[in-house]
């Protein structure tokens, strides 16, 4: 198949997801298909994180007038322009692309005779009510959208039951990892037990407020978060607590090195979800470290090296006897890897996803 993968993203920053879009991207050209990505982008300095060999950047005009409402509109709109002679340059058979909040103009420009695919990744109503975004337009836009879609393909069932169509095909593949280009760390020998939490700052549903609550309750244990800076928490640190702000992956990898356990989603239920399958998640197993969360996660929740604490407000302080009793247990220890790789390896989800595309269109 000759696949189109447009995204709206900063093609200048490291972030999960322009890592996975890449991961999808190369796995499905790896399997004999052509994959162009398409990324509208805010400019930015020196060379964009994604690989330029198989990238087409699109930067929107008037870009550094975007605080004046109109022209940032029409630098949008002018930007999906772009990206349809792009697409229709390149003449795909399917498009396949994030459901994310979209820019002026998208519905009714994409190449009306090729099919594609959307890809859900959140209730995005409750999330952006959460973030305080979104609106009327962005209900349109949607609608629009879905109606025109040849499939969904979710990455949760929660997701795939939110969204399911009668009329239109859906299916479920969780988030997965190419865990085989990563070597688990050797389990670290700490004195005192240290915690990881890596995740982006300003998502509430990531709880970083309980985790910086809790370690104030365990002043012996070390809680090493991150990607939030301390101006991000607004709140008292205690010592125990160390921000490190944004890192590069390779700095991120290094620091996993010392890590016993490691911190995902602990506040879910702020946009009414229960379930999910989060990259971070899949990138601490990889690396062989346990970890706590608080959400049924798609394909770990049945794994003894997850602990799901319950997706509740007050789910981290009440079970401190618990996260106590799993650390005791995994402090030292090596998860199994060989149960990872069979669970998240993204070899296996992107052939189902790829199954899935070609049905599709046929």
């Amino acid at each position: 198949m000759r696949i189109a993968y447009p995204i709206f993203w900063n093609a200048f920053s490291s972030s999960g997801v322009l890592s996975k879009v890449e991961n999808q991207a190369r796995t499905w050209k790896a399997f004999g298909h052509e994959v162009r990505v398409f990324v509208v982008s805010p400019p930015g300095n020196g060379k964009i994180v994604i690989d330029e060999s198989m990238t087409t950047l699109i930067l929107p005009p008037l870009y550094y007038l975007r605080k004046f409402k109109y022209l940032k509109k029409i630098s949008s709109f002018i930007a999906i322009g772009s990206l349809e002679r792009e697409l229709r340059g390149f003449n795909p058979d399917v498009i396949y692309q994030r459901h994310c909040t979209w820019h002026s103009g998208i519905v009714g420009r994409l190449p009306g005779a090729v099919p594609y695919i959307i890809e859900l990744n959140t209730l995005i109503h409750d999330e952006l009510r959460l973030l305080h975004r979104g609106g009327v337009l962005q209900d349109i836009n949607e609608r629009l959208l879905f109606s025109g879609a040849a499939g969904f393909v979710a990455v949760s069932d929660e997701i795939a039951r939110h969204y399911s169509r009668e009329s239109t095909p859906i299916t479920v593949v969780a988030n997965g990892f190419p865990t085989t280009r990563f070597k688990p760390r050797p389990p670290p020998q700490n004195q005192r037990p240290q915690l990881v939490f890596v995740g982006s700052p300003g998502m509430p549903w990531h709880g970083i407020d309980k985790i910086v609550k809790f370690a104030a309750r365990i002043p012996a244990w070390d809680f090493h978060l991150v990607g939030p800076a301390s101006s991000d928490i607004g709140a008292d640190i205690t010592a125990n607590v160390k921000t490190y702000g944004y890192l590069q992956q390779s700095q991120i990898a290094c620091l996993y090195q010392q890590m016993d356990v490691a911190i995902g989603t602990v506040a879910l239920h702020r946009k009414c979800m229960s379930e999910a399958s989060p990259l971070k998640v899949r990138e601490y197993v990889s690396y062989g470290i346990p970890v706590i969360g608080g959400y049924h996660d798609t394909d770990l929740s049945d794994c003894d090296f997850f602990l799901n604490i319950g997706n509740t407000e007050t789910n981290v302080l009440a079970h401190e006897d618990m996260i106590r009793a799993f650390i005791a247990k995994w402090r030292g220890r090596a998860i199994d890897q060989p149960k990872v790789i069979s669970l998240i390896d993204s070899d296996t989800k992107e052939r189902c996803r790829l199954k899935f595309m070609a049905e599709v269109i046929e």
